[in-house]
């Protein structure tokens, strides 16, 4: 959720209230299948923000509360994790999909 927010606030600056994000929950019957999604229409996982994403206890988001180690807890929590994002660069749209499996 909170990089759902910081992304939105990266790409719509002071109109926060435009942003969309949409979580869905879903198979909570079943432990071993329970899969949450949180999408949002934020900036996306652009390169810089990619370098982050894989550096442990970045300071990349301290300005704004984060203390760069949120994957850590997704990997002690989940069986995996997959990122689907689309952001725009200098010239056309990019896509990145990042798969995290716990080692």
């Amino acid at each position: 959720m909170s990089n759902a927010m910081f992304a939105i606030e990266d790409e719509f600056d002071d109109r926060v209230s435009e942003g969309r994000i949409d979580i869905s929950v879903s198979h909570l019957s079943d432990p071993a299948k329970i899969t949450i999604e949180v999408a949002d229409d934020g900036i996306g996982l652009d390169q810089e923000r990619y370098g982050a994403f894989c550096t442990i206890d970045t300071d990349f988001k301290r300005s704004k509360g984060g203390k760069g180690v949120g994957r850590l807890f997704w990997l002690d929590a989940f069986d995996g994790i997959t990122i689907e994002s689309g952001y725009r660069d200098a010239t056309e749209v990019q896509a990145a999909v990042v798969r995290v499996r716990p080692q």
